[in-house]
Order: C-alpha cells, then sequence, then structure tokens
C-alpha cells in the first residue's frame, strides 16, 4: 500500500502542480471583477449592475456547457480541453482591454471567456486527477482544488496594482498573460490522463489508461436511473447555492447587524482559510473513511452557523465562529463532486455524470443568492433568508446521509446500462 501511495505521487506530482494552476483559471476572472468596476464606470459610465451582470452571463455559460464537456471528456480526454480552454480564456481576458463602449460587446466578450473556462474548468482538471491516482485521490483532487483559492488571492492584487500604475486596459493584459504563462506551459508538459500517457507512448500505472468501453462504472442512463444521482444532484443543487449565497451576502449580512465593513470583511476573509483547510482536511479524510457520511457532516456545519447569524450577538468571536464553519463546509463540498461521481458511477461516463452534477452545483450558485437578495428586499432583514439556508444545507445533508454504500461496479458485457 505505501509503495503504491509513493509512486502514485512520484508519477503524478507534477499532474497535481499543473491542475492546482489549471483550477484556478475559473476564480480569477471573478475574484478580480471588483477592481475593475469603476475603472469601467470610470470609461463607459456603466453602472455597477450593468458591469457584475458579466458574472451571471460567465455562470450561465459554464453551467450550460459542462454536461457537453463531460461528454467530451469522456471521448477525448482532459489534456485537449484543458489546453485550448486556457487559449480561449486568455485570449478573452486580453480582448476586453480592446473595448470601446459596447456594452453588448462587454457581455458577448465575457460569453467567450466563460465558454474558455468551462472547457478547461475544474471538472477537466480534476479528470485526470481521478484517472491517475487511487489510494489517495481525495487528497490529491484536494491539494488540485486550492488552486481556486491561490489565485482568488493573487488576481485581485495583481490587477489592482496593475491598474494603479497602467491603467485597466494593460491589467486585463497582465491578468490574461499571469493565467496564459502560469497555466499553458506547465500543462502542456505534464498533463496527461492515463489514456493520453498511452497515446503518447507513455506507458501508465493505472488501470483507467484501458480503452473506455472495458473501464468499470455505469452507462449514463444507468447511472441517471439509480438513487444516489438524484440524491447527489439535490444536495449538491441546495449546497453550492447556499454556499454561494453566504459568499455573496455575507459582508452585508454582518453590516446589517452593526459590524463595521473593515471587520465583517475580515469575517469573509477568515472564511475562505477555513475554505482551504476544508479542502486539505476533507481530502486527506476522503480515503480513509466513507466520504459520502463526511460530505453529509459538511453539509450540515452551516446550520449552526446560521443559529450564531440569527440569535447570537454580532459580536467578532460568534461571527468569526459561523464563518469558520461555512469556510469548512465551503471547502469539503465542492472536493467531493468528481469523488463521489467516480465512487458511485465509475469512470466508464464520468465526465457526463460528473458535468451533470457540476451543473446542479453552478445552477444553484446562481439561482439562490438573487432568491437571497429578494427575501432581504420583501422582509427587510436577512433573517427569513438565513432560515432558508439553514433549511437548504438540513435537506442538502439529509440527502447525502440517505445515499447507500458505494456499488460493486460493472465493467463492459456485465449488462449495466
Amino acid at each position: 500500500m505505501q509503495s503504491t501511495v509513493r509512486a502514485e505521487w512520484r508519477n503524478g506530482r507534477y499532474l497535481v502542480i499543473a491542475a492546482l494552476f489549471g483550477v484556478g483559471l475559473s476564480s480569477a476572472p471573478i475574484y478580480s471583477l471588483g477592481a475593475f468596476i469603476e475603472p469601467l464606470h470610470a470609461a463607459f459610465g456603466w453602472n455597477r449592475t450593468q458591469i457584475v451582470l458579466a458574472q451571471a452571463i460567465f455562470s450561465l455559460v459554464v453551467t450550460g456547457v459542462s454536461p457537453p464537456v463531460g461528454a467530451l471528456l469522456d471521448r477525448y480526454g482532459p489534456r485537449r480541453l484543458a489546453l485550448s480552454g486556457t487559449v480561449i480564456a486568455s485570449l478573452a481576458l486580453a480582448m476586453l482591454s480592446r473595448l470601446q463602449g459596447s456594452y453588448p460587446l462587454y457581455l458577448l466578450t465575457w460569453g467567450v471567456l466563460a465558454l474558455g473556462v468551462g472547457l478547461a474548468s475544474s471538472l477537466v482538471w480534476l479528470r485526470a486527477v481521478v484517472e491517475r491516482f487511487s489510494q489517495q485521490r481525495g487528497l490529491a483532487m484536494s491539494v488540485a482544488l486550492c488552486g481556486s483559492n491561490i489565485a482568488g488571492a493573487i488576481a485581485p492584487v495583481l490587477v489592482i496594482a496593475l491598474i494603479g500604475r497602467a491603467g485597466w486596459r494593460l491589467a486585463y493584459v497582465g491578468l490574461a498573460l499571469y493565467l496564459l504563462l502560469s497555466i499553458f506551459p506547465l500543462a502542456y508538459g505534464v498533463f496527461y490522463g492515463s489514456r493520453e500517457l498511452v497515446h503518447a507512448g507513455i506507458q501508465p500505472e493505472r488501470a483507467a489508461a484501458a480503452p473506455l468501453d472495458s473501464l468499470p462504472g455505469l452507462e449514463t442512463a444507468a447511472a441517471v436511473r439509480s438513487r444516489e444521482f438524484w440524491l447527489l444532484a439535490a444536495a449538491f443543487l441546495l449546497g453550492g447555492g447556499a454556499i454561494t449565497s453566504f459568499v455573496v451576502h455575507m459582508i452585508p449580512m454582518l453590516t446589517d447587524r452593526g459590524m463595521a465593513p473593515l471587520l465583517a470583511a475580515s469575517i469573509v476573509s477568515g472564511m475562505n482559510i477555513a475554505a482551504v483547510l476544508g479542502r486539505v482536511a476533507s481530502g486527506f479524510l476522503m480515503d480513509r473513511v466513507f466520504a459520502t457520511r463526511l460530505a453529509a457532516i459538511a453539509m450540515l456545519l452551516p446550520v449552526p452557523a446560521c443559529l450564531l447569524l440569527l440569535n447570537a450577538p454580532a459580536t467578532y468571536t460568534y461571527a468569526g465562529c459561523g464563518a469558520v464553519l461555512i469556510g469548512l463546509s465551503t471547502g469539503a463540498e465542492f472536493n467531493m463532486i468528481s469523488f463521489l461521481a467516480a465512487r458511485y458511477f465509475g469512470l466508464r461516463r464520468l465526465g457526463v455524470l460528473a458535468g451533470i452534477l457540476f451543473a446542479c452545483f453552478s445552477a444553484g450558485s446562481i439561482l439562490m443568492p438573487p432568491l437571497t437578495g429578494m427575501l432581504f428586499t420583501l422582509r427587510g432583514d436577512y433573517d427569513a433568508a438565513i432560515q432558508a439556508l439553514a433549511g437548504a444545507f438540513a435537506i442538502a445533508g439529509t440527502a447525502l446521509f440517505l445515499c447507500r454504500r458505494y456499488p460493486d461496479l460493472p465493467r463492459a458485457g456485465s449488462g449495466a446500462g
């Protein structure tokens, strides 16, 4: 066992590093969007709602392309998708520097950016990790997913510095170059799924290098008919939406209760630090325990956080405790999509099935933050919204608790599907 673990990391460590940088591609444009609001308003007169609408376009396109990208993953493997998506996304970011005041062109360019990110989404980068790792798959996936937090920390600082020194146009070019140069060369050199290693003439050590139809797993129709598929879909839809609602609304939730804006912002920073810890801890544990129960517990962690926000005094200590619980859940939840899809449905149609589950997560992230804002508008405070989010977490956690043990997955010719 120990020698197998060492062999996995010896052969796959650079792959994980490439995936870590690649995962950051999806978060850097969104994390840096706020830095461009004032420069774009000054240049073209667009209001904040118009500028931030790009995020909704981005999320809708990424959600829409996730299932077909999953099908392409199963057919062609992750390498070509990751490399082409990185180039498209980087070029689209650079093209934003050429805006001349056309608002439709601004949204269209963000749509192209989202297409590139969809082709090189976390789903794609994690696919190669899932194929190349078995004994410590969860830990390897978690390390790769930390790239989202790393890029989220670097991109805004880089953009603000470039805007201050060279203006917003060169800031877009600088962000595009940062992503292209930090991802493409490394990915081109080392980012191969197991079947792609065969095509490149390198002998892989994993059975996943076998022809696709001989891999263990369910066909798409059989997986979609299973109880676990719908339980996972419901859990990720509700949990993803509720977590994103807290990410978007946490600062106003706290400032409305009397907390100073700077303190509220530091609470959100602490939530992101807890998310990194949640990623690493869940990755370590996923390889050692029944991961579905771990995911259920992670999904329930924000429920006491909601109770703290509703009933405890609005002090830094109570709010910080709640933020840590939400952050730990945030880090653990996204880890689980590809991992649980592989465990329940196998590798044969993993791209399509994980793509659908990823789309459920993204759909919740699109729908629930605006609904949270609508509840605030109707009620005049966040109390009803927090209660609704607590209910969403409770239902998501219960759905995961209802999932059965991992099945024995059939191979080709066994009649599955």
